[in-house]
């Protein structure tokens, strides 16, 4: 049987995850951390988190997107190139989400 969009949306309702409704702002002192294995650790549980559609708006909550811009040097990725795939990786789960392209 096919269930019509809004009974979806019901059931996804129901099952919802916990950590959609919370604030993940906190996270972005950890997230921006000096320490580059704790930043490196993480981003990547955000990337982890971005196979969630539910989960979307606590990865942007977090401010992770904010580290988002350009290298100013090719030694500044070489000494961070650990933390900078973690990131890559959330960009590239949270852009392949359906409900980012607005897809049904």
């Amino acid at each position: 049987r096919i269930k019509s969009l809004q009974q979806r949306e019901e059931e996804e309702e129901e099952h919802s995850n916990p950590l959609a409704s919370e604030d993940s702002a906190c996270l972005f002192p950890l997230i921006s951390a000096s320490l580059v294995l704790t930043r490196r650790h993480m981003i990547g549980a955000l990337a982890n988190l971005g196979t969630h559609e539910d989960l979307l708006g606590f990865i942007e909550r977090s401010g992770v997107f904010s580290l988002c811009k350009p290298l100013p040097s090719r030694g500044y990725y070489l000494e961070h190139c650990t933390w900078i795939v973690e990131l890559c990786r959330v960009l590239a789960n949270v852009l392949s989400s359906i409900d980012v392209h607005g897809q049904q």
